[in-house]
Order: structure tokens, then sequence, then C-alpha cells
């Protein structure tokens, strides 16, 4: 799904800077603007509500699941490969893959919990991180 579909099912957004806007979030009372969308470069969604609210109230709210923040159905990436010298990688580049991946297992786990069962995207999706985690394990000294 696009940005501009996303931001479309939202109130009150407005651009923070580019590439970045700020809008109501739509899983409590807000009157003033708390939930961070932007797009990255490969086109993925990223959406943070500042009032702490849970992505998955988010999406449900918006009536979205999470495969619907990528542009593309999820694939095992051949590109992905281990880091084979840790010292080389850059920390943050590191810290900013294992968020991203463990948030994917995170919401995959919040609803499995609720009885929830994923569908095939999702599955693969959640296969693909738990694999790109174990590689950073793996890399770590």
């Amino acid at each position: 799904m696009s940005i501009a579909a996303v931001l479309g099912r939202l109130a009150g957004v407005r651009q923070s800077r580019p590439g970045q806007w700020i809008a109501r979030c739509p899983a409590h009372a807000d009157r003033n603007p708390s939930l961070s969308v932007r797009e990255t470069d490969d086109g993925r969604v990223l959406i943070f509500c500042f009032g702490r609210c849970e992505v998955e109230s988010i999406l449900s709210a918006l009536g979205l699941r999470f495969s619907d923040l990528f542009r593309e159905p999820f694939r095992r990436d051949t590109r992905f490969r281990p880091i084979r010298n840790a010292h080389a990688a850059n920390a943050v580049d590191v810290l900013v893959a294992l968020r991203q991946e463990i948030l994917v297992l995170q919401i995959a786990a919040t609803a499995m919990a609720r009885g929830e069962s994923l569908d095939g995207e999702d599955s693969v999706r959640m296969a693909l991180a738990a694999d790109r985690l174990a590689c950073i394990a793996g890399a770590a000294p």
C-alpha cells in the first residue's frame, strides 16, 4: 500500500519534513497530532504514536493489516547476507535492523497470543525476521 493510501485514512495530516508526516492517531482520542508516519526508501510505511498506542491498535482503527505497510508482498530477500565482520558493520545500522525485526516478531506474537492466525504472507515475514535475527546473533562476537 502506498504512503498516500495510508495518509488518506488519517485525520489532521500535515507534512513535518520531507517524506514524513504527523497526524491524529486513530487509536485514541487525539486532539493534537501524535502519530508520526514516514516512508522508507524501499517503500515501507513506518508509523509511531507518541501517545504510546500499539501498532496493532492503530492498524485496526485504520482497517489495515501489518502487511499493508509494505509496498510489495513479503518474500525471502536473497540479498540479505549475515554480517561477516560485526566490527565493520555500522552499529546504528545493526540496531535499526534489530529493532525492525524484533518489531515484526512482536506484532506476530501479539496477534498469536490473542488467538489470531497469521496468513501466509505474515508467516513468511515472521520466518524472515527470525532468520535475520539469527544471522545478526551469529555475527556477534
